[in-house]
């Protein structure tokens, strides 16, 4: 079929590759021509992405992480006020709408008396303003005076409202006044190692 170009402004007759290599520049094509179907399997590298921001992230991602840990002896208290346990982080957050994934790991123990009761909870101190509760997130049940427990605890701040830093603290309580609450320590002495986490995702 011969090449026709016709008063309309149009070319037709042209098979598929009839073009010469390299005439189609990226003048040539419309904005929001070529779609991703058009694109070749692995052709958007790590190098074609180096202009990705935060902002280019759908809502759920996690998009920064601050950890912190304590190993060693183990932290223990026998007041029925809270108290820090010396464990805390600082994240600053990117969006002020984000939400932050607190998440603790280690294990607890009650010492010295039946029906101890012991518990962990998250506090934050939002720029410089002190620090508040956000609730506790542990509470261990001894029943015979050396009770052990796995700790595994979570909680999501969703009322930070804010991207300035923020301060989280672990804090810890024994519910008696007569025994003593141990944060990761075993029957035995064993000391352990315990993780604390925050996660920002985005919203």
């Amino acid at each position: 079929m011969a090449v026709v170009i016709n008063g309309s402004g149009t070319v037709t007759g042209i098979s598929v590759g009839g073009l010469p290599d390299g005439i189609v520049d990226a003048g040539t094509l419309a904005t929001n021509s070529v779609d991703s179907a058009e694109l070749i399997d692995g052709a958007v590298d790590a190098s074609h992405l180096a202009g990705l921001t935060y902002a280019d992230m759908p809502a759920g991602t996690i998009i920064q992480v601050v950890s912190a840990s304590h190993s060693g002896s183990a932290i223990s208290t026998s007041s029925d006020s809270n108290v820090t346990t010396g464990l805390s982080l600082t994240i600053t957050p990117k969006y002020a709408n984000s939400h932050i994934w607190l998440t603790l790991n280690g294990g607890t123990q009650d010492y010295g008396t039946d029906n101890l009761n012991g518990v962990t909870s998250f506090y934050r101190n939002k720029d410089g303003a002190g620090w508040n509760s956000l609730g506790y997130v542990d509470a261990l049940h001894g029943n015979d005076g050396s009770e052990y427990s796995p700790h595994s605890g979570q909680l999501f701040d969703t009322t930070h409202n804010s991207t300035a830093s923020i301060e989280y603290a672990v804090y810890m309580r024994s519910r008696s006044s007569v025994g003593t609450y141990y944060f990761h320590q075993h029957t035995g002495g064993i000391s352990g190692k315990i993780e604390f986490t925050a996660m920002e995702v985005k919203q």
